[in-house]
């Protein structure tokens, strides 16, 4: 007997011929459908013009095989090799469902336990500085020359008016007035009376400043010595340094008592100049009780040589009613007020005028200045109080042992004195808003404190509960309503969505923990952004999974199937995709930035594993959730479960029908015409229709054999009667559930069609292309307006005073500080000349603040210079005035030309520290050219550090090893000069002002760098060091590592793509869309303002996995499908349109999220960003790459012959799965009886064989006339839902229908010996499967 044709819907039926089993009734076993009665209204289904035939690659290759196919065998190979592996692992989890899940979640929830080893690192220089490269090995090398801490942090008082966003100039110039320096002295001035109590001692700012480093005078002059060390101020810059009123800030707490001196000192009384006429008289005329023998003389050279003048005490007063006020003040005596804008115009002086000189840019923000040079408006001042560091004040105090008592009895350690320093600063910003919240002033004060900026980005850092607790809350909310089916509660997917999403975020906490036991430390990404970004692509696969099941429920796929045909078609893409977003993510380990090269590794480690998570542990819960279904249970309230008005299955004698089905569709869709052709459905109608089809029959031998098998449907009760009938079910009440299901309007299904039809139309093509080509102009024009840089306001939350300090110095000073770093292995005594140079040549860089002459600020050599120039003048002069002799010098010589004298003698030997006088007259410490003695250079370097340590502190040399500093002693004849160890680390410090935008951030870079690698070049190793290199010069090579990431990204996805569809031309199309989708986001960066930096630079390079993981889906289902472009088109976007809309919209609920974060860059960065990244990316998934395919698509895998729409006919091939050995068997007789007789299958009578394999596929044929209903009725050919009641004249004249059903099954015949016959009956009985997509029905 020949093979049947197969149905259209052959591949379900291949895949099921190839399982064996034992035959289970089910809901899909049986499906009989009369094709007359899918024509009955005159329509199709709204979806059927579009769907086509999904063609197993297994079937596809044997078509090929045929001949009655062409196609890309490589493709459907592979991906027939890859689906049978899916389809294997998904019966094995149906099977096992419940074992897979437990096992799953018991590691899952074993990896979440690393949650609590979770570090985070909150310092901004470990996290924003770039890794790798010379600025690692520059930082590091000076981390271990000078540590990691620096030696003072500032503490900064900010005043700025109320509206100091206004570009109004007379708002900003309002800061330039008495009553705001009178705001601000007053918030000043709280930092000297703030005081805490911790460890039983009081602390005061004087405790815990950086004092400015005097010269110590224990030998020189030790009568003032105690004295002067409590008048050593706190190192402090202030605009109030102009005035009088900025002494006070320097005040010791209780007046200091030289000797010598009538008047107990204070700053704000103290005059140099009646101090010094003071210690040099002659000390009988001084009064009895301040009568002391000592020598003043270095005090006094030391007061003149810092140029103090008269002090404080000679600047004008801002409150001229001040008691205090001392008499010299200028507008003391006529008491007028000062002219602020003419006196902050030359900058303010500290204590020296030499070497504490304030740049008006330092202390005023965003100045003005009319043509005179005079300052008329300033948005800002500030005052820089210098706290110690911990590690300094841990040693200042652990050296003088201040607190030795009771610091000793509670461990004093750097923790100690930095929980002091912590408290102290706390409390004043506290006093401070007590001091000013009744001030009714407009300007406002903002105390930045550096110190705790980090405990600041610390405490943001940190997980919030109730922030994850909402996003989750959002997502399981959206997912829900996305997958809810309302009109049928039973085979709803909300549940199984919320389970996934669940599964989700088990799988984020999972991740992270892992990353915690890679001891991966967290940061702010880490916290505000991996969780929400990670769940939103989750969820992605478990929508596109879900709707994937969904239309396998449709198609009416067996439910042992289910799960291996939703992995089947699911698992490819699935894999592929997270490959793609995984890599990106990874990729984004090239940009060297710390933070962002952890959330790399964070999110590509969450991403990769969801794969195994949405593979195996998701449709295990998918296939207990078929349970819920086949159960009838509800969706959500699965204790509940709703009663089935009508059997599983409806059989009359027009037509069996499956609930579901597509011949259930037909009906629904014959009950949902329009009034037009049907007129007005009512009640009556479905009954006096539907209801009337037919009364129970006696059905036949057949029947009766089909029952006591246990093959029967669910439904069928009472079967008997002749052999020319089938199988039917009692009648229904009414149609009531399928007139309900076709009330439902579809206005999704309405869309989607004019969709499906309007995108493949010439008009829609041409619109298309014109409006990508539009787009993509504007994206190229939005490129050349991207500008790169990054505010460190970002990564400081917002309404804090840090962040309000930030902003407003970022805007108004603009003032960043420099230094040029020489290294070890130099000789810096015989290269002095180059050092000068190295140093001369940052005159041409504009940004560097020059001195009043225009000149650079001397640096230490400089200084150094300067001052062993002027003890060789001073010798010079006085030798030759003969106050030195051969040997010596005289009494009348001065304590520098002594100094000098002694210097000269030097030999530069460190045996014995030998010294030569004879050599003093013709050895210079400086000669003619400006070059320092190099036999003494390292004798002459520890007498400069310590006679003129001012100087030395004042360049910030911060010279390594520290110089050994050497005090002058007058009456040592025979000095001991300590020789200084060869210098490794030496700075040269600039200032940098104007420095707004990151454009100018970058040209600085580029001439320091350029200056630096000239010199290099030379011979002097160097390298620059500051903020401004270690922030922005990343932004160098910013665009080159960009351009390595995306080009080997690019190269890899389309290996993969390669590689996984074996379709070079569709890869690269999938490529190129990636490509424009980066195209279109950087273009989109630069028209709405967003800068580009290395944030922006990882989320280019997630763009691309993101990109790739939307468009895959089409690109796959366009090239495994059939026909024209425009119809393979079609079809995938009706697969992908639903997955790709909700998986977008779940990952913006996820992203949204990042909306509420306290960083600005996260809302910046991550949330604008990724929004408009996934908007950008379903605009180019459903619009662009459609019409890209129906016109440059690639063929399709399969290419029918005959009917490209179509798959051809293909008869079934016996399939041998093993071999049964039957050795000594001689048999005659029937082999194995079959529970069913079938009429149509010829049975042998005898077979005899030695051995004997059979397994044959049977196909069955059954013909069964039905008469006319018992009552007389004709069948009503137009359809249930008819409401004519009526037939044509053909239909009247035959009252009878013939159906054919095809159907396949398994027959399976072992042989055994006679005796073991009766042992194996049951066992060689012959198993028959039924599939429904095997039958049929012709009419």
């Amino acid at each position: 007997m020949s093979a049947p044709t197969p149905p259209p819907s052959y591949r379900q039926a291949t895949s099921s011929a190839t399982v064996a089993g034992s035959w289970k009734p089910s809901l899909s076993v049986v499906h009989v459908e009369d094709d007359g009665l899918s024509d009955v209204s005159g329509e199709e289904d709204i979806m059927e013009d579009f769907k086509q035939e999904d063609v197993d690659p297994a079937v596809a290759l044997r078509l090929i095989a045929k001949g009655k196919a062409t196609g890309n065998r490589p493709a459907l190979w592979t991906r027939s090799v890859i689906q049978g592996y899916f389809f294997r692992l998904g019966q094995f989890i149906h099977r096992h469902a419940g074992k897979v899940l437990v096992a799953g979640l018991i590691l899952l929830c074993v990896c979440c336990l690393g949650l609590r080893n979770i570090q985070f690192e909150t310092r901004l220089e470990k996290l924003w500085i770039e890794a790798g490269g010379r600025l690692t090995s520059e930082l590091e090398y000076i981390q271990k020359i000078h540590g990691t801490e620096p030696g003072a942090s500032p503490l900064i008082l900010l005043q700025t008016p109320e509206k100091s966003s206004s570009n109004n100039s007379s708002s900003s110039s309002s800061l330039l007035t008495h009553k705001a320096f009178l705001l601000h002295l007053k918030a000043a001035l709280v930092a000297t009376e703030v005081e805490v109590e911790i460890f039983k001692t009081t602390w005061t700012l004087k405790d815990i400043c950086h004092r400015v480093n005097f010269p110590n005078f224990d030998e020189t002059v030790p009568a003032i010595s105690p004295a002067l060390d409590q008048l050593y101020p706190c190192s402090i810059i202030s605009p109030l340094d102009c005035f009088w009123e900025g002494a006070k800030l320097l005040d010791p707490q209780n007046p200091v008592v030289i000797p010598g001196y009538h008047e107990r000192l204070m700053w704000t009384n103290f005059d140099p100049q009646n101090l010094i006429a003071a210690l040099r008289r002659d000390p009988d005329a001084w009064p009895d009780e301040d009568r002391v023998s000592y020598n003043a003389e270095p005090f006094i050279t030391f007061l003149n040589k810092m140029d103090v003048r008269a002090g404080y005490v000679g600047r004008p007063c801002l409150n001229v009613e001040d008691v205090d006020c001392p008499e010299k003040a200028p507008n003391k005596k006529s008491g007028d007020l000062p002219n602020i804008s003419e006196i902050v115009s030359r900058g303010c002086a500290g204590i020296s005028h030499k070497y504490m000189k304030w740049n008006e840019e330092l202390i005023f923000g965003e100045i003005k200045k009319n043509r005179s040079q005079q300052i008329f408006s300033a948005s800002a001042m500030q005052t820089i109080f210098h706290i110690s560091s911990a590690n300094a004040l841990y040693e200042r105090l652990k050296s003088h042992m201040k607190t030795s008592e009771d610091v000793i009895d509670t461990e004093w350690t750097e923790e100690a004195a930095a929980h002091v320093i912590d408290m102290w600063q706390t409390r004043y910003a506290a006093e401070v808003a007590k001091a000013l919240r009744s001030d009714e002033a407009r300007e406002t004060i903002t105390v930045y404190n550096a110190n705790n900026l980090q405990s600041i980005v610390a405490s943001f850092s940190e997980f919030s509960v109730v922030r994850l607790s909402v996003g989750f809350s959002c997502v399981i909310a959206y997912v829900c309503f996305a997958l809810k089916r309302w009109s049928d509660p039973v085979n709803s997917y909300s549940g199984l969505g919320i389970a996934g999403t669940f599964l989700s975020g088990l799988c984020v906490a999972a991740g992270i923990s892992l990353s915690a036991f890679l001891r991966m430390d967290f940061n702010a990404l880490s916290t505000q952004v991996v969780p929400f970004l990670a769940l939103g692509l989750n969820v992605f696969y478990v929508v596109q999974l879900v709707q994937t099941l969904s239309n396998l429920v449709d198609e009416e796929v067996a439910t042992d199937d289910l799960t291996g045909e939703c992995l089947k078609q699911h698992g490819l893409s699935t894999v592929v995709s997270t490959m793609a977003v995984s890599a990106a993510f990874f990729a984004g380990y090239a940009i060297p930035i710390p933070a962002l090269r952890t959330f790399s590794l964070q999110m590509g480690i969450l991403t990769s594993l969801s794969c195994p998570a949405m593979l195996i542990l998701f449709p295990a819960i998918v296939s207990l959730d078929q349970r819920r279904r086949f159960a009838r249970r509800l969706d959500l309230f699965c204790c509940y479960g709703r009663p089935n008005p009508l059997p599983a299955m409806q059989y009359s004698q027009a037509a069996v029908v499956t609930i579901g089905g597509p011949r259930a569709r037909a009906l629904r869709k014959s009950c949902c015409a329009s009034p037009a052709r049907h007129g007005r459905r009512t009640a009556q109608s479905c009954t006096s229709a539907a209801c009337r089809m037919g009364q129970p029959m006696k059905l036949g031998p057949l029947d009766q054999r089909l029952m006591e098998s246990g093959m029967l449907p669910h439904g069928i009760r009472d079967l008997s009667g002749s052999t020319n009938s089938i199988f039917r079910a009692d009648a229904p009440t009414c149609c009531n559930d399928v007139q309900a299901t076709c009330e439902t309007i579809h206005v999704s299904q309405w869309f989607l069609r004019i969709y499906l039809r309007l995108i493949v139309s010439s008009y829609a093509k041409l619109f298309v292309m014109l409006a990508f080509a539009l787009v993509l102009g504007g994206s190229t024009w939005g490129m050349t307006k991207v500008e790169e840089g990054l505010d460190m306001t970002e990564f400081i939350p917002k309404d804090t005073p840090e962040h309000r300090y930030l902003e407003v110095s970022s805007k108004s000073f603009a003032w960043y500080s420099m230094s040029a770093v020489t290294k070890g292995g130099f000789e810096y005594q015989n290269h002095q000349q180059l050092l000068h140079d190295f140093h001369h040549a940052f005159q041409r860089i504009d940004q560097v603040v020059k001195d009043e002459k225009g000149g650079l600020p001397s640096y230490w050599l400089g200084r150094m210079r300067e001052w062993l120039s002027e003890l060789d003048a001073t010798f010079d002069k006085e030798y030759a005035n003969g106050c030195f002799t051969s040997d010596g010098w005289n009494s009348n010589a001065s304590s520098d030309a002594i100094l000098a004298f002694k210097l000269r003698s030097q030999t530069g030997r460190d045996d014995n520290h030998e010294t030569d006088n004879s050599q003093v007259v013709r050895s210079r410490l400086v000669d003619r050219r400006g070059i320092i003695n190099q036999k003494t250079f390292y004798h002459l370097l520890s007498a400069w550090a310590g006679n003129d340590e001012l100087a030395y502190a004042s360049t910030l040399a911060m010279l390594h090893p520290e110089p050994k500093k050497w005090i002058h002693d007058h009456g040592d004849v025979r000095p001991r000069i300590e020789r200084s160890q060869p210098l490794d680390f030496a700075q040269f410090h600039f200032d940098l002002r104007g420095l707004r935008t990151t454009r100018e951030m970058l040209k600085v870079v580029d001439q320091v760098r350029g200056i630096s690698g000239n010199f290099a070049k030379q011979g002097l190793p160097n390298f620059p060091s500051g903020v401004v290199f270690s922030f922005w010069e990343q932004y160098v090579h910013l665009k080159y590592h960009l351009l390595v990431a995306m080009i080997i990204l690019l190269i890899g996805f389309f290996v993969i793509l390669s590689i996984a569809l074996m379709n070079l031309w569709a890869s690269a199309l999938i490529v190129l869309m990636t490509v424009i989708l980066l195209v279109e986001m950087t273009g989109l960066i630069g028209v709405i303002g967003i800068k580009l930096n290395a944030i922006l630079a990882v989320i280019l390079v997630l763009a691309t996995g993101i990109g790739l993981k939307f468009s895959l889906r089409i690109c796959m289902v366009f090239v495994m499908g059939m026909g024209c472009k425009n119809r393979r088109v079609q079809h995938s976007l009706l697969m992908s349109v639903w997955p790709v809309t909700h998986a977008a919209g779940s990952m913006l609920i996820g992203v949204a999220m990042l909306a509420f974060s306290g960083f600005d860059f996260v809302f910046r960065y991550f949330f604008l960003v990724l929004t408009g990244l996934i908007m950008l990316t379903v605009l180019n998934t459903l619009v662009f790459l459609p019409v890209l395919l129906s016109l440059l698509g690639p063929v399709a895998d399969l290419i029918p012959n005959d009917d490209p729409d179509r798959v051809p006919a293909l008869t079934p091939e016996p399939q041998l799965s093993r071999a049964m050995l039957v050795r000594n068997c001689q048999r005659t007789g029937r082999i194995g009886a079959s529970m069913v007789s079938l009429s149509t299958i010829s049975e042998e009578d005898s077979i005899s064989c030695q051995q004997i394999f059979l397994e044959p596929q049977i196909t069955v044929e059954t013909t069964t006339s039905f008469p006319a209903n018992v009552n007389g009725t004709p069948f009503n050919s137009n359809g249930p839902c008819d409401e004519k009641g009526s037939t044509d004249a053909s239909s009247t004249a035959s009252l009878v229908s013939t159906f054919t059903v095809s159907t396949r099954a398994k027959v399976k015949v072992e042989m055994h010996r006679p005796g073991s016959a009766a042992k194996s009956g049951s066992s060689s009985a012959a198993r028959q499967q039924f599939s429904d997509d095997d039958c049929a029905c012709q009419e």
